[in-house]
């Protein structure tokens, strides 16, 4: 059978862009992975044989094929300058949940509910998403496995001084010292630490994508990211817990 047939066969012959038939305008050919230019400027994310509906169409171009090419056309220089980059905006982005979590932390159900679930979620999602982002998008511009869970890194820590700032400059009254060394202690702890987890599971998936030649899975990733968001609402019930009961 060959490939026409296969494609009656599963209905995919009147697609305009595998129909022979057409014109030239709406050939397969004028896709992104076709267009006519350097090799190093496609995308190795668009390329048409990852298609689970076209697997087995001869003469298209895959993951594998494009991605080699595309890493090997970027300078070391390009990924350690955007590594920098995104140890820089990875943390002030990660700010954006700390305000969330100040807001959140409202009397009554909803507020408590905020806190548990909600401000964890969010949180852990803003401090992952940079790195994350260019591991699952750009994953040629990313120099070393070992740089996510780094930029992971930072932005929980960034994210923890700015809370503390704000809880203990804004939010709470002349906080007694031992609020104050609980928070300092505590936070820049679990913030790190869940990030961290987080940037691991971004590295798993950037280093089994790069390794393997196929497109980023987010499910390598997502159990990391599972984790970092059940420990810090397990860490968020507890501080909860502690505070009903005066312990801090």
């Amino acid at each position: 059978m060959d490939d026409a047939d296969r494609l009656r066969r599963e209905g995919l012959y009147e697609e305009p862009a595998l129909n022979p038939a057409m014109e030239i305008h709406d050939r397969v050919e004028e896709e992104p992975a076709f267009r006519s230019g350097p090799v190093e400027a496609l995308d190795p994310l668009m390329a048409p044989g990852d298609e689970p509906a076209l697997a087995g169409v001869d003469g298209l171009v895959s993951f594998r094929t494009l991605y080699p090419v595309r890493r090997s056309a970027t300078s070391s220089t390009t990924q350690w300058l955007i590594f920098a980059g995104m140890v820089l905006v990875a943390g002030p982005l990660a700010i954006l949940g700390a305000f969330y979590s100040s807001i959140a932390a409202s009397a009554g159900f909803w507020g408590l509910l905020a806190v548990v679930v909600f401000a964890p979620i969010s949180e852990e999602i803003l401090k992952a998403a940079l790195p994350l982002y260019v591991a699952e998008r750009k994953p040629w511009l990313v120099p070393t496995a070992a740089v996510l869970p780094l930029v992971a890194l930072s932005a929980g820590l960034v994210f923890a001084v700015v809370e503390n700032l704000l809880y203990l400059n804004v939010y709470i009254i002349s906080p007694p010292p031992e609020v104050v060394a609980w928070r300092w202690v505590f936070g820049p702890t679990l913030h790190g630490a869940a990030a961290f987890i987080s940037g691991l599971g971004i590295a798993k998936m950037w280093k089994v994508s790069h390794t393997e030649l196929r497109p980023p899975d987010l499910s390598v990733a997502a159990p990391w990211l599972i984790g970092a968001v059940l420990l810090h609402g397990t860490f968020n019930v507890l501080a909860v817990v502690l505070e009903f009961t005066e312990y801090i």
